[in-house]
Formats: C-alpha cells, structure tokens, sequence
C-alpha cells in the first residue's frame, strides 16, 4: 500500500509540473497495480490522458505551422481550442489566435 501511495504522490507532483508523460506512466502502474485506488486517482489519470491529448494537438499545430502549412496547423489548434475553450494554457490560446 505505501508503494502505491509513493506512486500517487509522484503522479501528482509530475502532473503539477506539466510532465504529462511522466504522470501517465506513474498512474498506469499505480491503476494496474489497484484499479480502485482512489476516486482522485482516477480523476488525474483522466486529466493527465486528456493533457496529453492536447499537447499531441499543439504539437502536431506548432510543427505544421513551423512549416508554413497554416491550413493543417489550424485544424490542429482549433482542437485544441475545441477540447479547451475556456481553460486552454496561455500558450495555446495565444498560438490558436496567431493562426485564426
């Protein structure tokens, strides 16, 4: 049990410093390990997946705009500001306004 609560609080503090890959697999292993951990648990590992989703999307945005292909870097970010209306990190909402 202590080492799934280590794994937890690991799974926090990446996911507080936006190391979304690194929250993931620690929430994997603690979910595979007691898929009924915690409520909270299971929460992050949804909002870690979605973050990651999103950082895929601007990725993906920020390489197509990088290459002056607007018309793909555009649907890229218009997921991202789709998935995140309101809540988008600065710097997606600043690159969807650069392209839109």
């Amino acid at each position: 049990m202590r080492q799934l609560a280590q794994l937890y609080t690991q799974a926090k503090a990446a996911a507080a410093d936006e190391q979304w890959d690194t929250a993931g697999s620690l929430l994997d292993r603690l979910l595979t390990a007691d898929p009924n951990y915690s409520p909270d648990a299971q929460s992050l590992a949804i909002t870690v997946a979605r973050q990651r989703t999103l950082l895929e999307y601007y990725n993906a945005g920020q390489r197509f705009y990088d290459q002056g292909q607007c018309a793909e870097a555009l649907e890229q970010f218009q997921q991202v500001r789709a998935s995140t209306p309101h809540s988008a990190p600065k710097g997606y909402r600043s690159t969807c306004s650069t392209v839109t």
